[in-house]
């Protein structure tokens, strides 16, 4: 009997490269529409009392991306984070979660 090695490598590779990253959306905003969370809470994340934007670093991962779900849901919560919210792919909101949620807060 002949036994065929196979290398799962080459599918990892692919499913790695095919996950959201956290990191750049939440600077960078992804390339449906979503700008940066930085643009309006701060390059830290910290927030801007100004825009009334709270501070998201530090925060945990299920109340962060709880309130992406809900503002992507809900138009009337908040506009502009509804806009930003509903061009997050639900596994992206998850990434900047996560992100944000690993941060130092400030």
């Amino acid at each position: 009997m002949k036994f065929v090695r196979y290398s799962f490598a080459p599918i990892a590779f692919l499913l790695m490269a095919a996950a959201p990253n956290g990191q750049s959306i939440a600077h960078n905003g992804n390339n449906n529409g979503a700008m940066s969370c930085a643009s309006c809470h701060g390059p830290t994340f910290g927030g801007n009392p100004a825009l009334q934007a709270p501070p998201l670093a530090g925060l945990p991962v299920s109340t962060i991306e709880t309130a992406l779900n809900n503002f992507a849901s809900n138009p009337s919560s908040n506009p502009m984070m509804h806009q930003v919210a509903s061009a997050l792919a639900p596994d992206e909101r998850q990434a900047v979660a996560v992100y944000l949620s690993g941060l130092k807060a400030n």
